[in-house]
């Protein structure tokens, strides 16, 4: 369904600005007109040392450890 540009001396990857040449109804032919440089990415995830890694203390619990494992007590 897309719209496909034919340009010589291009490979997938390059960043080129171009002049479309020819169009016909599903292709089209193109010239480069120049190169680009590869645009900066962000970076989604920032990359952090080890040692940089700030541990969470655990949190406290309120339980208190039994052998009956809940069950009722009779009292």
């Amino acid at each position: 369904r897309g719209f496909v540009l034919f340009i010589p001396g291009v490979k997938k990857g390059d960043y080129v600005k171009i002049r479309i040449t020819k169009v016909l109804k599903s292709v089209g032919f193109a010239e480069v007109v120049g190169k680009l440089e590869r645009p900066q990415r962000s970076k989604r995830f920032e990359t952090v040392n080890p040692d940089e890694v700030e541990e969470e203390p655990e949190p406290e619990s309120h339980y208190e450890d039994t052998e009956d494992f809940g069950e009722d007590e009779e009292e």
